[in-house]
């Protein structure tokens, strides 16, 4: 799952890093990246949606891998 976020544009994946996983208030997140708190919060809607594609995507290809036939 790690692997997953890493997929992630660096400035993307920070917001959600540090606000879900580090607990930091988005307000502070935006103070420390100059930003306004829109713009983290956006950040972090973006981040999630793409993390979410991205094990949706992973789910998929091990799925095929499961079901592709073995060699006997």
């Amino acid at each position: 799952m790690l692997d997953t976020l890493q997929e992630l544009q660096p400035d993307l994946r920070s917001v959600p890093i540090t606000h879900d996983l580090d607990g930091i208030p988005m307000v502070e997140i935006a103070e420390q990246q100059g930003i306004p708190v829109s713009t983290a919060s956006k950040w972090r809607a973006r981040a999630l949606v793409g993390f979410a594609a991205e094990m949706k995507r992973d789910q998929q290809e091990q799925e095929e891998r499961s079901d592709a036939p073995g060699l006997v």
